[in-house]
């Protein structure tokens, strides 16, 4: 895939305007400016710096910058990913030729009254209602076969930079890179654009990214954690007894600790964060300590940046919000089936709003306890901008002061453009929330990017893979397994919870796990223990998923077919061992729609790990294995839950061997000779 990019550059000077193109490296002097286009080499690719100062001798006039774009063409690309403005926003790669759906003209007073260009960027990009135009945030990517080209902004703590895919024909075309420029004039050295162009295998160019990015803030990604939010089953009607009844079926199933976390619905009103609603009748400080007192971490939902209209806080202190051009409190969306309506936007740099949140975030964190905290709606600080502050600036400032107000607590940022996050909270949501069906064919039919929908968060969680552990931990939503209040059928629920367990390290489920049978109890215990999958590498046809991956020196192979249509993929020679299935050979398989398996690759050496019982990721529980010669000793990992059977290839032609002084003796299976040993056992 060959790439090359030039710069295009327009100003001001006085009431003269002008214009250059084509600029590439060094330096360029023109009326009135002097430009310098710095390239850094990086071991696959570069960094490109765009600086700009006034010339010499301007007598008093500054340059006014009007527009900077960096246009990497492309002659060969098969795909194109293009990241969406924020978490919620849909996010997927699509063919070169292909444009995803956005707003529809036809829906234009449904979109009005409901508010919802105001989640995403399209109330200040402008709303598109043609499929020709297709645009992203911060980052994007170029794909032809295993190859692929990262172009991503460095500075996009100051400035949330817009890129544009153009398409041509035959997989050419260009990615324009369009910073956010703040305060245009040019009086001094200026640094108005900095990305990076990178080439290679998908993990190395994220990996290049998030080493010369330096992870963009202070908090180093946190451990993969697993818990229970009560949002997808209990909604806004959650209670305290719905919380310690799950609580309880954590503790007596002997399910590994985690984090409890109430979502929305403990609060009266959204906004009126101290006052609790009665079905919480001890408030939160008791709730939060009980939930310590089992080995659990209690955590907590709050959207600090925006209130209802009917809260208290919007009607004692109007002033506190941001306003529109006729001078009314900025609503930030309209959310008539869980709230009361309209809500609105917070300016987050009023003084006694700091005041405020700082009261808010000591009382829920040290005074209540909370050690974990989703805060949400976050996008919302920067619906409207002082002057002088870039949209990028904004959000930063929004998200690093939560930071400093929460203590010690492990922060999940929620609906937030990621980059805005990335360094400064421990987990970041990277889709949208998962619906309980498959899809939302009315909101899909808007064209609503930021549409709840289980579909729409595969699709982002899937494309979003390259910032796991590097810039934050990817929070993919919840995995739902039950079979009550939810209307995804069983293979849809298999490859939410598959796709969550390869693609996530936030890992919770809004299911009570004491009324699951017996079946669905021994799916939930196979995601344990939570293991770091590494070297991932994807082939796709349309929206069917071939997935490599390793855990430890374990190599999986999965299969994920999210479209309405049945998928028929060959698996390539050798021995492989599915959850629920068992082994199988090379040969065809079918994939029905929504359907979705992981297989266990069979290693060809002595000993190879050949499966195991009762777990997603076959043979994973295995955290060491040491051979010398017949005799093996290895351990499970902790955390393991599952008992059953584990398998090993023996060597040819031994009886048996010894596996942690346990006599075995080798089995005729599949056409090999296996050694096969009960995990309880060992």
């Amino acid at each position: 895939m060959n790439t090359s990019w030039s710069i295009l550059f327009s100003y001001h000077l006085g009431s003269e305007e002008f214009e250059l193109g084509g600029l590439s490296g060094g330096a360029t002097f023109a009326d009135g400016v002097r430009i310098v286009v710095e390239q850094r080499k990086l071991p696959l690719g570069e960094r490109i710096l765009f600086h700009a100062e006034p010339a010499p001798g301007g007598e008093g006039l500054f340059p006014v910058a009007e527009r900077l774009e960096l246009r990497l063409r492309c002659s060969s690309c098969e795909a194109v990913f293009l990241n969406g403005y924020q978490s919620w926003t849909e996010s997927r790669e699509l063919e070169a030729e292909v444009f995803p759906f956005r707003f529809r003209r036809l829906f234009r007073p449904w979109i009005n009254h409901y508010l919802l260009d105001r989640y995403g960027d399209a109330c200040f990009t402008g709303r598109s209602f043609s499929k020709k135009r297709y645009h992203g945030c911060s980052f994007a990517t170029l794909r032809k076969g295993k190859q692929v080209t990262l172009l991503a902004g460095m500075i996009e703590d100051r400035a949330l930079s817009r890129i544009e895919w153009r398409s041509e024909r035959r997989g050419r075309g260009y990615l324009s890179f369009l910073p956010e420029l703040s305060s245009n004039k040019i009086s001094g050295v200026r640094t108005l654009m900095d990305l990076v162009v990178l080439t290679g295998e998908e993990e190395a160019v994220y990996e290049g990214w998030a080493s010369a990015a330096d992870g963009f803030g202070p908090v180093e990604p946190g451990e993969s954690l697993s818990g229970w939010t009560s949002w997808y089953d209990h909604y806004e009607k959650v209670t305290e007894a719905d919380v310690l009844r799950v609580l309880d079926s954590w503790q007596r199933l002997s399910l590994p600790p985690g984090v409890i976390q109430i979502d929305d619905g403990w609060q009266q009103a959204v906004g009126d964060w101290l006052r609790v609603k009665p079905t919480f009748p001890r408030g939160m400080a008791p709730l939060a300590a009980d939930i310590s007192k089992a080995g659990m971490e209690p955590g907590l939902w709050v959207a600090p940046f925006i209130a209802e209209g009917s809260s208290l806080l919007f009607a004692e202190h109007r002033d506190w919000f941001l306003t529109d051009d006729a001078a009314e409190p900025l609503a930030a969306g309209n959310n008539p089936f869980n709230w009361s309506g309209y809500f609105y936007a917070l300016n987050i740099y009023h003084p006694e709003v700091k005041t405020y949140l700082r009261t808010l975030f000591s009382t829920i964190v040290k005074q209540w306890g909370f050690r974990f905290l989703k805060l949400d709606f976050l996008y919302a600080a920067a619906l409207r901008l002082p002057e002088g502050k870039t949209r990028g600036e904004v959000m930063r400032d929004a998200v690093a002061f939560l930071r400093e107000i929460s203590g010690e607590a492990k922060l999940l940022g929620c609906g937030v453009p990621l980059a805005s996050a990335a360094g400064l909270v421990e987990y970041c949501r990277v889709g949208a929330d998962v619906a309980l069906r498959w899809e939302d064919r009315r909101l899909r039919a808007l064209g609503y990017p930021e549409r709840v929908s289980t579909l729409n968060a595969l699709r982002s969680t899937i494309s979003r893979r390259g910032l796991d552990g590097r810039f934050f931990l990817n929070d993919p939503d919840v995995f739902l397994l039950r079979d009550w209040n939810s209307d995804l059928n069983e293979q849809e629920r298999f490859t939410l919870f598959l796709c969550n367990h390869i693609f996530g390290s936030l890992l919770f489920t809004s299911d009570d796990p004491g009324r699951y049978d017996e079946a669905t109890l021994a799916l939930f215990r196979s995601g344990y223990p939570l293991r770091k999958k590494h070297g991932l590498r994807m082939n796709r046809i349309g929206e069917c998923f071939e997935i490599e991956f390793s855990i430890g020196t374990l190599c999986y192979l999965a299969f994920i077919n999210l479209e309405n249509r049945p998928h028929h993929v060959t698996l390539a020679s050798g021995l492989y061992y599915a959850y629920g299935e068992g082994f199988r050979r090379e040969g065809p398989l079918d994939l029905r729609p929504h359907q979705s398996i992981c297989f266990l690759v069979v290693g060809e050496t002595d000993f190879a790990v050949a499966g195991s019982t009762g777990m997603l990721f076959p043979g994973s529980e295995v955290e060491r294995i040491d051979v010398d010669g017949e005799h093996v000793t290895l351990s499970l990992a902790p955390g393991t839950l599952s008992e059953g059977l584990l398998f090993f290839r023996a060597p040819q032609g031994a009886s048996g061997c010894s596996i942690n002084g346990i006599d075995i003796e080798a089995e005729e299976k599949v056409g090999l000779r296996l050694c096969v040993v009960e995990k309880r056992l060992l």
